[in-house]
């Protein structure tokens, strides 16, 4: 394994996926967009210019027969491990053993992630020693945690997470650690009006196969909603 930088993507089992929009999509429709942001966010960590390398960690063989489609490596999250803050403590601690210096820990629902940016936060935490903590747009979850591979934050995802990762400032317990927004890291697809944002979206170089199924899904629930005759 490569030294320096590394992504770590926790991933669900595509039965289990994005739960929050069984309003408005299928579960083999949630399995799909889960498929299709992974590979845009996948895209989208080319553009780093700083990423020595990217890690997919989860107990689907999907996503190691993805992630070795691609080129890419896979921790198996072992039987046992109980939910997603020990499954991504487990695969930090497997890439610092593996001699990571840094590790950026990705939701992998940011289908619209510039790694540009994202070197942005690499260089923060390489520079500062500090832990920085990437909001989504509400500010309350987190999307981003750039961390030194030595000095691991307490995992703490979940309702209310970016406050939670950020903690008192003046508790010296933990490693030090600062909020740091950034614009394509903000969009992650957790309920209906992140996925309707999606699908509003311009179309351009990021996002394509998400907004794609978020197009199709429209087009098919609207093709499929009986229409209103009109009285003569």
């Amino acid at each position: 394994m490569s030294r320096g930088a590394w992504a770590l993507l926790p991933v669900k089992e595509g039965a289990r996926a994005k739960s929050r929009l069984a309003g408005i999509l299928t579960p083999p429709q949630r399995a799909d967009l889960q498929q299709a942001m992974l590979l845009d966010l996948l895209d989208g960590l080319r553009a780093s210019q700083l990423l020595s390398g990217i890690a997919l960690c989860g107990p689907d063989p999907a996503t190691a027969t993805l992630a070795a489609r691609s080129g890419h490596t896979f921790i198996h999250q072992p039987a046992g491990t109980d939910g997603l803050n020990a499954a991504v403590a487990f695969a930090t601690r497997a890439l610092a053993r593996s001699g990571a210096r840094i590790v950026a820990v990705l939701p992998a629902d940011l289908p619209l992630l510039d790694g540009a940016e994202l070197d942005l936060a690499i260089t923060a935490a390489a520079l500062s020693g500090a832990c920085a903590v990437v909001p989504d747009r509400r500010c309350t979850g987190t999307n981003g945690l750039v961390f030194p591979a030595s000095t691991p934050p307490e995992f703490r995802f979940g309702p209310d997470s970016f406050r939670r990762h950020l903690g008192r400032p003046d508790d010296r317990r933990i490693p030090p650690r600062h909020g740091l927004r950034l614009a394509s890291l903000a969009c992650d697809i957790d309920l209906p009006d992140d996925f309707e944002r999606l699908r509003a979206t311009p179309s351009g170089d990021r996002g394509h196969r998400s907004r794609a199924l978020a197009r199709a899904v429209q087009q098919k629930s609207q093709a499929q909603s009986p229409t209103k005759e009109i009285a003569q």
